[in-house]
């Protein structure tokens, strides 16, 4: 009997309970339900800004990477992430926030985190991209509609455009994992969790008080 295909959805299956603590986290609720401050919604908006040109150094390197067959999905994807950080700055400024306000600590970590797994093996480092990109959209595709307050802002994690972009790099993904090592599927795997703890964590980041001085 051979070894049992490894996919990303086995690997959610697997990790249910977290991935949903993860993805069904206050802050979310909040935004979900429009209890969540504005203030602590503009405080994680300006981190995500920190994360997602984090974001965008390692997915360059995963698409320097890529095979050809993967080389189109993997351009949509830095595509959609440059888009978003070029609205980026008019958003923050609409809002009054900002832009230069230090980095977190917990958001430096997972920065550090997503940088170092663009010089993982390519399986690796896609599956870790694949993780990020269905994090976002099962958070904000659980908080759809939302409050009226915060909508605008998360609509397009759940968009046809963003769905068939996390269709394309699971498949792309799923393929990658059929033809990986053993250790390499295992590090994906841990990838995936690492992916989760660090969401969560900086979900919750914003929801406390900054410190003062």
């Amino acid at each position: 009997m051979g070894t049992p295909k490894i996919t990303t959805a086995n690997i959610l299956k697997r990790h249910a309970p977290l991935w949903k603590v993860t993805c069904r986290n206050p802050f979310v609720g909040g935004v979900r339900d429009g209890s969540l401050p504005v203030e602590v919604f503009d405080r994680w908006l300006v981190q995500h800004g920190h994360l997602a040109q984090g974001l965008f150094q390692a997915y360059c390197r995963t698409t320097a990477a890529a095979p050809e067959q993967d080389r189109q999905t993997l351009l949509g994807v830095l595509q959609n992430l440059s888009g978003y950080l070029t609205g980026l700055g008019p958003m923050l400024r609409a809002r009054g926030i900002d832009a230069e306000t230090p980095i977190h600590p917990v958001c430096r970590a997972y920065v550090d985190y997503t940088v170092s797994f663009g010089f993982e093996p390519y399986t690796v480092a896609l599956v870790v991209m694949w993780a990020q990109y269905r994090a976002y959209r099962d958070a904000w595709g659980w908080a759809h509609p939302g409050a009226p307050k915060f909508r605008s802002f998360f609509r397009g994690f759940y968009s046809p455009d963003y769905n068939a972009g996390l269709v394309a790099l699971s498949r792309a993904a799923d393929a990658a994992l059929a033809e990986a090592s053993r250790p390499e599927v295992q590090r994906a795997e841990q990838g995936v969790l690492d992916v989760a703890k660090y969401e969560l964590a900086f979900w919750v980041m914003t929801m406390e008080q900054p410190r003062e001085g």
